[in-house]
């Protein structure tokens, strides 16, 4: 590798923590704005959103233009190869963010009171995993990202959990059960999107390539 090589893909890596950064706090302050029944943080999710965007694209073309100048091969070709898939999921994370505080402003305080714990456990859950996905990511930690793909099926079981619970609650206010509804399950999408982060630096380390649930 040379030189200028290695310079360009340590500044697309920080670019693309950076961009990562900014998708856990968004997921945090949906959570947040969830819990507290408060739309407050919800201008600075979409401020933050345009930067994420931005970082996407602007990380796009920074590995495209790479790969055309300098025609990587074997680990620096992997890694450009991942991040590229990984800022796609990333922005896609962002997006669930967004959605889920959204959705967080059609729901009656006192529902999500009733369910807050189950509701709590899936956030919580699915924010770790993209947290540890990132670590993963930034360390190189093969272990960690293996982490994250066992988690996986911890959170589809707290998703499918948490509907169960939402199908028993007598409530005359179907709107905020629906919207209850489609925040669990972008919760479990982002874990989805978490365990695709974890496959592809996999996939830099080691070269494997996972596919439909393929160990």
């Amino acid at each position: 590798m040379t030189k200028r090589l290695t310079k360009l893909i340590d500044k697309i890596k920080v670019k693309t923590l950076a961009m990562a950064q900014d998708v856990c706090n968004s997921m945090d302050d949906a959570m947040e704005a969830i819990l507290s029944s408060s739309d407050d943080k919800y201008q600075a999710m979409k401020q933050r959103e345009d930067n994420i965007d931005s970082l996407e694209v602007e990380i796009e073309e920074s590995i495209l233009g790479t790969i055309a100048v300098h025609q990587p091969v074997a680990d620096d070709l992997r890694i450009l190869a991942a991040m590229l898939k990984i800022t796609n999921d990333l922005e896609r994370i962002g997006d669930y963010a967004i959605k889920i505080a959204q959705r967080g402003k059609d729901i009656d305080a006192n529902l999500i009171k009733s369910i807050k714990t189950p509701l709590s456990k899936l956030g919580t859950s699915s924010i770790q995993m993209i947290k540890d996905a990132v670590q993963a990511l930034d360390a190189g930690d093969a272990d960690l990202a293996q982490k994250v793909r066992d988690a996986d099926d911890q959170v589809d079981d707290l998703n499918k959990s948490l509907i169960k619970e939402l199908s028993k609650i007598d409530d005359d206010d179907f709107e905020s059960l629906v919207a209850l509804v489609s925040i669990s399950r972008r919760f479990e999408r982002a874990a989805d999107h978490a365990t695709n982060i974890a496959e592809d630096v996999l996939f830099w380390l080691e070269g494997r390539i996972f596919r439909h649930g393929e160990t």
